[in-house]
């Protein structure tokens, strides 16, 4: 990214690219995952959406509406990319983050503990322990 554009900018073309990408149906942790320095560009962007979410789904109490809100289809789009990511924000806002997670991998650590905030979390992050290496890839 240039260095004189603004963050605001850079964010704009960033969920530009993000949605041309999700259109044509590539995978988005392969289109993003070049580089390391592209690497930190698509963190940049994950964390401007992951902001944005959980600012605006805040106030929510239903599922369903945090569900389709349009940062949740992006987030879960990243991909395997975003699962180191999504489990650091699991550690401090809980139960939003696992229904990424869920997107992400397409199964949940433990199913019983779907109503138990405090255990879902718990088994997302003890699943991650397990699952990751040292680099945030699947192993």
């Amino acid at each position: 990214m240039a260095k004189d554009k603004t963050l605001g900018q850079e964010i704009t073309e960033g969920l530009t690219e993000l949605r041309d990408v999700l259109r044509s149906g590539e995978s988005l942790s392969k289109h993003f995952k070049v580089t390391k320095r592209r690497l930190t560009d698509v963190k940049a962007l994950f964390d401007a959406l992951a902001d944005r979410w959980e600012i605006e789904t805040a106030h929510l109490s239903l599922l369903r509406q945090v569900q389709e809100h349009e940062c949740f289809e992006q987030l879960v789009a990243f991909g395997d990319v975003a699962i180191p990511w999504a489990l650091e924000r699991i550690k401090s806002m809980g139960f939003w983050w696992s229904m990424v997670l869920e997107g992400i991998v397409g199964y949940i650590p433990g199913p019983a503990h779907r109503g138990d905030v405090n255990a879902c979390r718990k088994a997302w992050l003890e699943w991650g322990r397990k699952r990751l290496d040292d680099d945030g890839e699947r192993v």
